[in-house]
C-alpha cells in the first residue's frame, strides 16, 4: 500500500512542512515508480536538477503511454512540463503542456455560451441598484472575512497570510453559505439562486446571515474566520478582502496545472474575466 505516503505528503504541504512532505513524497514514488500520480505530487514541492533520475523515469513512463490510463497520461504531461520548466526546457514544457490540456479537453464536456450566460444573469441580478438598496439589510456581525478572487489568483495564499495572526482561523473553502441559500429557498418557495435574492425581504437577509453563523461559529468558537468563498448581502459588515492579478496570469496558471476541471474554459477565460470585472 503506497497512497497513504502520498496523501501524507499532500497534507504536509497544506500545513507548510515542506522538507517532511518532500521525504514522504519521495517514498511514495520509490515503492511504486510507476504510479504517475507520485511525481505529480513530488514536482510541486521540489526543483528538479539536471542528471535527476525521476526525470528519466517519467520519460520512460511516456514512452510507455499506452499502457497508461487517460488520467495518468494527463497527469504525466504535467508532472514533466514541471520538470523541463525545471531544466530550462522550456519549449519542451509547453509542448507538454499543450498535450496534456488537449487530452484534458477531450473528457470534459463545457458549453461556453451557458456558461458566459450563468455569469451574465448573476450580474443582472445583482446590480449596482440592488445591492444600495439592500445596503442596511442582513445580519450585522462582522467575524468572517471573505477572501473573494478568480482561481489561481493568490486567495488562499491572503487567507494563508491571515491566519497567521493567532485570532483568526483560516475555514477554507466552504459549502455552508451554498447550504444556508439552499435552506431559504425551501423556506420562501421561491426560485433558485440568484434569482432568489431579489424576491427577498430585509428580514430573509438577517435570517439567512445568521443561520450561516450558525455553522461557521462550530468551527472556532470567539476567532475570526475566513472563507475563500463570496457572501453577499446576508452579512453586509463582513471584511472582505480581493485577491486580483492579472487575467493573463491566472488563465496561464489554470493552463499549466492538471488538478483541473476548469481547463476546459481556456478559451473562454478571458472573456469570463471581463464578464466579472
Amino acid at each position: 500500500m503506497t497512497w497513504p505516503f502520498n496523501n501524507r505528503a499532500i497534507a504536509l504541504i497544506e500545513v507548510g512542512r515542506l522538507a517532511e512532505a518532500r521525504r514522504s513524497a519521495e517514498q511514495a514514488i520509490q515503492l511504486a515508480p510507476r504510479k504517475v500520480r507520485y511525481y505529480y505530487t513530488f514536482g510541486n514541492i521540489n526543483q528538479y536538477a539536471p542528471g535527476d533520475p525521476r526525470v528519466a523515469a517519467m520519460e520512460a513512463l511516456g514512452h510507455d503511454a499506452a499502457q497508461l490510463s487517460v488520467e495518468d497520461r494527463i497527469e504525466l504531461h504535467f508532472a514533466l512540463a514541471k520538470a523541463y520548466e525545471d531544466l530550462g526546457k522550456l519549449e519542451s514544457s509547453f509542448g507538454q503542456l499543450l498535450e496534456g490540456n488537449a487530452l484534458k479537453r477531450q473528457q470534459i464536456t463545457y458549453d461556453e455560451s451557458e456558461s458566459l450566460g450563468v455569469l451574465n444573469y448573476a450580474s443582472s441580478v445583482f446590480s449596482s441598484e440592488f445591492v444600495q438598496s439592500r445596503s442596511n439589510a442582513g445580519n450585522p456581525c462582522s467575524l468572517p472575512v471573505f477572501i473573494i478572487g478568480m482561481p489561481r489568483s493568490g486567495s488562499t495564499l491572503v487567507e494563508q497570510i491571515l491566519a497567521s495572526h493567532p485570532q483568526v482561523f483560516g475555514a477554507g473553502e466552504l459549502k455552508h453559505f451554498r447550504s444556508a441559500v439552499d435552506i431559504q429557498t425551501k423556506l420562501t418557495g421561491s426560485a433558485t439562486y440568484p434569482k432568489l435574492m431579489s424576491a427577498m425581504t430585509d428580514e430573509d437577509f438577517a435570517q439567512l446571515g445568521t443561520r450561516y453563523l450558525a455553522e461557521i461559529k462550530r468551527l472556532a468558537p470567539g476567532e475570526r474566520l475566513i472563507e475563500a468563498l463570496e457572501l453577499l448581502k446576508a452579512l453586509p459588515r463582513l471584511l472582505k478582502a480581493w485577491a486580483k492579478f492579472g487575467s493573463m496570469t491566472i488563465a496561464f496558471s489554470k493552463f499549466a496545472s492538471a488538478s483541473l476541471y476548469r481547463l476546459s474554459a481556456m478559451r473562454a477565460l478571458p472573456r469570463l474575466l471581463s464578464a466579472t470585472a
